[in-house]
């Protein structure tokens, strides 16, 4: 994905509640809580040839993840 789709899709993650985005050499990871993850409304904001994968982490590595951004 090019980077100014990252940047957009990112500000529009964050504007709906993610907790943090981080860059990777493949793309980019995306943490939320389950009580605000919505599918259907991150599909709607991935460009069409976007792949996503969807993993759920135990709340202490979560908070630690939001401690440290």
């Amino acid at each position: 994905m090019e980077e100014y789709l990252q940047n957009i899709l990112a500000y529009r993650l964050l504007s709906v509640g993610y907790g943090g985005i981080e860059e990777t050499s493949s793309g980019m990871e995306a943490y939320c809580s389950e009580d605000i993850f919505d599918e259907r409304a991150l599909i709607a904001m991935l460009p069409d040839d976007a792949k996503y994968r969807i993993e759920s982490i135990e709340p202490s590595r979560w908070e630690r993840f939001i401690k440290a951004n």
